[in-house]
């Protein structure tokens, strides 16, 4: 496919703002798009080529609109022909 998708349910996450990061390797050629979305809001941003090791990107600040029980991770075009792996996705609460 064009595209790769992961959702994450079940998740006790409390209204706010969240810093977002993924740990990724194996995206060897080209930038990738990511994208993190709940209900209504989500973040987008390009994961740069890594040809060894992990490396961590920034996809910026979410906001999560109300209490959110479902998270998901979509990664765009040119996904299909890299060996990308994503290890982690990271929220870091802002301080209220």
């Amino acid at each position: 496919t064009s595209q790769a998708k992961a959702t994450w349910t079940r998740l006790t996450l409390p209204q706010g703002g969240y810093k977002v990061m993924v740990v990724y390797s194996g995206n060897g050629t080209n930038p990738i798009s990511a994208t993190v979305h709940e209900t209504k809001y989500h973040v987008t941003a390009s994961l740069p080529p890594t040809s060894d090791g992990r490396r961590i990107a920034s996809l910026g600040n979410l906001r999560l609109a109300e209490d959110t029980n479902t998270l998901s991770l979509t990664l765009g075009d040119g996904v299909a022909n890299s060996s990308i792996s994503v290890h982690e996705i990271i929220l870091i609460s802002h301080a209220p």
